[in-house]
């Protein structure tokens, strides 16, 4: 057990605590260890990082620009502001603090996916292909990068270069559900069926508790025509969203089903 005055078991503590996504633990263990060392900068770093996991983004931005005025030649630093001001779409901002990130250090693929995602936020979809595909090149077993530039070679119409990238991905490394509906996504809609099946029933055991790739499998067994399925999987969706929140996306895909049940009403 972590000793309540060492800051670094502490963050470490912290750390496995955001992995396992219990935030309220990690922040707790951070903040200890802060109280031990005020100064500790792996304690800040894991900080900002639950910050931005809870959805607090402002508050991880000032977590983040105060370690970039500490140390301001630490690439790592400026990186990890520039993924807090993408949670708080603030994308111009966060592509200059990725550029102060990359004149300061070769970036590794985890940065380069980062600003990638930042140009798929800004629907610049030639420029998130351009740093995808190096990330990819750099990372070829990286489900995360993979399964992202597979959805954008898709968005541009590169189905070669998507097609190639998803050749051996039961290989990746650390798969999630929502990893394998992205996949079966794209690899459904370049008209790879078959390819896409593994993942398919995968998540027919194992689907998405919610969010994006709940949505992902909805679409994915609506166009493979098992409909039942479809339909049993859009009950799981709406069950895990806020009765107040409406979702066009959720709504369109409903609709879809509809008149796939020939309830033109609906």
């Amino acid at each position: 057990m972590a000793s309540a005055t060492d800051p670094d078991a502490l963050v470490r503590l912290a750390c496995r605590d955001l992995e396992n996504n219990d935030l309220a633990a990690a922040e707790a263990n951070c903040l200890r260890a802060l109280d031990a060392d005020r100064d500790h900068s792996g304690a800040w770093t894991a900080l900002g990082m639950i910050l931005q996991a809870r959805g607090r983004h402002e508050d991880s931005i000032r977590v983040f620009n105060s370690l970039t005025l500490k140390h301001p030649d630490d690439a790592a630093h400026w990186s990890n502001l520039g993924i807090a001001f993408r949670g708080a779409k603030r994308y111009d901002a966060a592509l200059a603090a990725f550029q102060r990130s990359l004149d300061l250090a070769p970036p590794p693929a985890q940065t380069l996916y980062n600003i990638g995602l930042v140009h798929l936020d800004r629907l610049d979809y030639q420029s998130a292909y351009t740093l995808l595909s190096q990330a990819s090149a750099m990372a070829p077993t990286d489900a995360w990068i993979q399964t992202t530039f597979a959805g954008c070679c898709y968005d541009i119409g590169n189905f070669e270069a998507g097609l190639k990238c998803l050749e051996d991905w039961p290989k990746f490394d650390a798969l999630t559900p929502a990893n394998m509906a992205e996949i079966a996504y794209v690899l459904v809609n370049m008209g790879e069926p078959k390819r896409a099946e593994p993942a398919v029933d995968y998540l027919g055991t194992h689907p998405p508790e919610g969010g994006r790739a709940a949505l992902t499998l909805v679409n994915v067994l609506e166009r493979l025509n098992r409909l039942d399925a479809a339909r049993s999987a859009m009950h799981r969706l709406k069950a895990s969203l806020k009765a107040d929140r409406v979702d066009p996306d959720v709504l369109l895909a409903e609709a879809v089903l509809a008149q796939r049940g020939d309830r033109q009403d609906a």
